[in-house]
């Protein structure tokens, strides 16, 4: 059971209200509508239903976007400075048949 997904209790549990917006169009308009319809007839609520989905996507894509963690830049490589109007200092680079050049800042071109 995922973290998002309400488990049964016999107590009254604190309720956490959130919203979102959905953009107005036909197609989610009857989206929404299917969802409310489904949910009646499973005996489930609107609510649950989108806890679950959620629940569903969290454990799918955990923990995120794994492409740009900022932490990648502690291994003692400097930041890139091309914003700042840093000019590049190339120095060329070969392995076997292959040559590239590289710059202090991380940058690289063919």
């Amino acid at each position: 059971m995922s973290p998002l997904v309400k488990a049964p209790s016999s107590e009254p549990i604190p309720v956490l209200n959130c919203s979102f917006k959905v953009y107005a169009s036909d197609e989610n308009k009857t989206l929404l509508r299917e969802l409310r319809i489904m949910a009646a007839k499973d005996g489930a609520s609107f609510s649950e239903i989108i806890r679950s989905a959620l629940g569903e996507y969290y454990e799918k894509h955990k923990p995120g976007n794994p492409q740009l963690i900022l932490g990648h830049w502690n291994g003692g490589m400097p930041l890139p400075q091309t914003v700042t109007g840093h000019k590049h200092k190339w120095r060329a680079v070969s392995y076997e048949k292959e040559r590239w050049f590289d710059c202090d800042c991380g940058a690289q071109r063919a």
